[in-house]
């Protein structure tokens, strides 16, 4: 579209060379000598301000005066010294800490934005990482663990899932899934649950170190990490420790706690949980409590056999387990969900702790 408004005009002058604004102004103060500056307002599509601004500048500094001039104030009263700017800097290479922090520490009358702005001229604020570059830092990190060094476990809640609820309200299904994933491999054993409480989840545990154990995998090599939900820290007044402390201290197994309001350090089971809501829990269909368990079963054993993983370099549990010549692997990686209430009267609390009596071969039956 043409058009003659002098915004426009300057736009266009400052986007494909800015040395054509002094002539500019200049033709709009000659056409006002000539016609007038009303005229030459409506001619420029401007203001009667802009055009004797331009007009009174040209008066008294000729064409230097028509050109672009810095809109920093130099000579502005609260202007930052050099010895200031390079306390900032100083403050900020030691410290790494934003400009609200930096303000108050020195105790300075600016605004954020003139630090900030301070900062970036002296290359001090880096871009944020973006989604995929958290990813590729954290598959560099993953590379660095080793296999069954770090087991995150979590809950999972299944009366939130449409697809479910019908089922739990009716047949019975159960409301909570106890999830255990191994930070570099994917291996995930599951068991699910009527209550999220800490018997529940020492049962399964318990499970987990169990089948790990018959694996061949030494108790004094891995870890689990937890969140701090109520079914892994709500201890008896009695012991000190919560159940699921117990028999990961009567196993020799230690764990460790992410931050309080910090879910994305789990964000590996956390992963798993979506991916099984979407292909599993969302897609299947389920008659009874049956059909649900071994459904359960069979998609864990083609998930940790089979289904590639994006975030590990496109391979299987398996496939990496392979590679390190982990003997027991189908052993491992076929492990039967198990329904924890079925166990409850197995837990002998004793002196020493709590453990687990394995009755059945089919364990979640």
């Amino acid at each position: 579209m043409v058009t003659n408004r002098y915004m426009d005009i300057r736009k266009l002058i400052n986007k494909y060379g800015r040395e054509g604004t002094p002539e500019y102004r200049y033709g709009m103060v000659m056409h006002a000598k000539e016609h007038g500056v009303s005229k030459t307002a409506r001619h420029f599509d401007t203001t009667r301000k802009t055009v004797t601004k331009w007009i009174n500048t040209f008066k008294k500094d000729g064409m230097k005066g028509l050109e672009n001039k810095s809109r920093i104030g130099q000579a502005h009263p609260e202007t930052l010294s050099p010895e200031t700017i390079q306390q900032i800097i100083e403050f900020r290479k030691g410290s790494n800490v934003g400009a609200y922090f930096i303000k108050d520490a020195l105790g300075l009358t600016c605004s954020i934005k003139t630090i900030n702005k301070y900062l970036k001229r002296n290359g001090l604020v880096s871009k944020p990482k973006t989604k995929s570059k958290k990813k590729r830092d954290m598959s560099e990190m993953r590379k660095k663990v080793k296999v069954f060094e770090k087991i995150q476990i979590d809950t999972k809640y299944l009366t939130d899932i449409p697809n479910l609820w019908m089922g739990i309200k009716f047949m019975n299904l159960p409301k909570y899934r106890f999830t255990a994933r191994d930070y570099k491999s994917g291996t995930t054993l599951t068991g699910y649950s009527y209550s999220k409480d800490s018997t529940s989840m020492g049962i399964f545990t318990a499970y987990v170190i169990h089948r790990l154990k018959q694996a061949g995998v030494d108790t004094k090599e891995f870890y689990f990490q937890p969140d701090n939900g109520t079914e892994f820290t709500t201890y008896t007044k009695k012991k000190g420790h919560s159940l699921f402390e117990e028999i990961c201290i009567n196993n020799g197994v230690e764990y460790s706690y992410i931050p309080i309001g910090r879910p994305t350090y789990n964000s590996d089971v956390e992963s798993f949980h979506g991916t099984c809501e979407r292909e599993f829990y969302s897609f299947d269909k389920f008659e009874s409590f049956e059909e649900f368990m071994n459904k359960s079963w069979t998609y864990m054993t083609w998930y940790n056999m089979f289904r590639k993983n994006r975030n590990k370099q496109h391979k299987s549990p398996r496939d990496i387990l392979n590679e390190v010549n982990f003997e027991k692997t189908d052993y491992l990686l076929t492990s039967p969900p198990i329904l924890v209430d079925n166990y409850v009267k197995d837990i002998e609390l004793v002196k020493g702790g709590g453990y687990l009596k394995w009755l059945s071969p089919m364990l979640f039956l």
